[in-house]
């Protein structure tokens, strides 16, 4: 059964067709969109020095109908010389006819790709591109600053809790993980999925609460994420932190139990 959202997305498909030469609101956006190989360096802010192991994640997104659509999602490790590279990709089809209200219009953002760098120990690095550097009905789209060397601020720490927030702030810009079939974009990150599932160990060792990131946010009908992930190195951290996890955890209960109708027991059940 089509979705009143579809119904209407036909019905101006028709309507622009019939009154093109009028100033309806149409537009004539690609059907097909390709981009070109986007490169650049990630140097450390103070000493200039490259930094080799930085993960990056970019994103070619549309937005219109359905909103913010991913049609690609690249990640890259920089190498010793603090290099990036994102492959050329395309063409892909959009979900689009062509002629469309602009409500509907499935086109991509103008600033994409938008990307991020993590690198622990240094803040969140987002090299995006120009804002009006592709235009709407560009079809091969470009990124404005290839070559350039963009520089990580080292992280100034502040606690726990303030890097928890730092960490769930630069995921949600970037979040794929719980993209659906037949995508399941997140397997096309798997360096960046590892990462947030080390930070999300880490803090946890420290607050309970800790963010629901990584493993956790992976959509289901993809698949475990564990067993596709094991073949990477970073995944023996990940098992070793979450003994660490659980260990701890075993002895908070313990002691939790052990203090039980003592004076410390109601403090140490609320903490």
């Amino acid at each position: 059964m089509e979705t009143i959202n579809v119904k209407k997305q036909r019905l101006w498909l028709v309507l622009c067709a019939i009154i093109l030469t009028q100033n309806t609101g149409c537009t004539i956006v690609p059907t097909h969109y390709e981009a070109e190989a986007t490169t650049g360096f990630i140097v450390d802010q103070q000493t200039k020095k490259p930094i080799e192991g930085a993960i990056g994640v970019a994103i070619w997104a549309t937005h219109g109908y359905p909103p913010h659509n991913y049609i690609m999602v690249l990640e890259s490790v920089t190498d010793h010389e603090g290099k990036f590279f994102f492959p050329a990709w395309g063409p892909k089809k959009v979900l689009n006819f062509g002629l469309i209200n602009r409500q509907y219009a499935d086109y991509v953002i103008r600033q994409d790709p938008s990307i991020v760098f993590f690198k622990e120990g240094y803040r969140p690095k987002f090299p995006g591109n120009d804002r009006l550097h592709n235009s709407p009905y560009d079809s091969v789209l470009t990124y404005a600053f290839n070559g350039k060397t963009f520089e990580m601020e080292k992280y100034q720490w502040k606690g726990w809790r303030e890097y928890k927030q730092s960490i769930i702030s630069s995921e949600s810009r970037f979040h794929v993980a719980g993209s659906e079939p037949p995508h399941c974009w997140w397997k096309n990150t798997p360096h960046t999925l590892l990462y947030l599932e080390i930070q999300k160990l880490r803090i946890k060792k420290h607050l309970p609460m800790g963010p629901e990131i990584g493993f956790k946010s992976v959509a289901h009908s993809c698949g475990d994420p564990k067993s596709y992930l094991m073949k990477y190195k970073d995944y023996q951290r990940v098992i070793s932190l979450t003994k660490d996890l659980t260990q701890i955890r075993s002895k908070i209960i313990s002691e939790k139990y052990r203090t039980l109708g003592s004076p410390r027991a109601e403090s140490i059940l609320i903490n």
